[in-house]
């Protein structure tokens, strides 16, 4: 279901930024924030920031990925 088309009735609030419905936008936007909140927490603990910032942005894509089948498929 990765990079599937969306229908415009689960486009949601960026659906006018890109001609699929705008969900792979909002899955890289998600996934860059996290991967910034875990690469300040990784700062903080002292533990290896990549790693940290690659794992959220990872794990946030795959989230939204099924969540966004789970919309597509209602």
């Amino acid at each position: 279901m990765l990079f599937a088309a969306a229908s415009n009735e689960h486009a949601g609030f960026v659906g006018s930024l890109a001609p699929h419905g705008g969900w792979l936008v909002t899955m890289i936007a998600a996934g860059v924030v996290v991967a910034m909140i875990g690469g300040t927490a990784a700062l903080e603990m002292r533990r290896n920031m990549a790693a940290w910032m690659i794992a959220g942005f990872v794990v946030t894509f795959v989230i939204i990925d099924v969540l966004h089948a789970v919309a597509v498929s209602v």
